[in-house]
């Protein structure tokens, strides 16, 4: 990573929109992408990340603190949606009367 030759407030960087996520029962723990302009920046050399109410359905939020050549704090927010089932297919249903009978 490029780092800038003076100090950058991390909330001067752009931070990537973070997709809403599935319960798991676990604790959420998505990774942002964080840019100072086109550079981006190295997750534990640039910044850290801490988590809240990132365990149940709702909004979490991240905080974002700077480190090394960046200094301050940023928030991140994400949604923690249920884990549902998928329709994978569908049959139609024969209505009743209308099966097969033995003969």
């Amino acid at each position: 990573t490029s780092t800038p030759t003076q100090v950058v407030d991390i909330s001067e960087c752009t931070i990537s929109r973070i997709s809403d996520q599935t319960y798991t029962g676990s604790w959420v723990r998505p990774i942002p992408v964080m840019k100072y302009g086109t550079t981006a920046l190295t997750l534990d050399k640039d910044y850290s990340l801490t988590y809240s109410d990132n365990a149940d359905v709702g909004q979490a939020t991240i905080t974002i603190k700077g480190l090394g050549e960046y200094t301050g704090t940023a928030h991140a927010n994400f949604n923690i949606i249920p884990w549902g089932t998928r329709l994978s297919s569908l049959y139609p249903l024969r209505p009743k009367g209308h099966g097969c009978r033995a003969q």
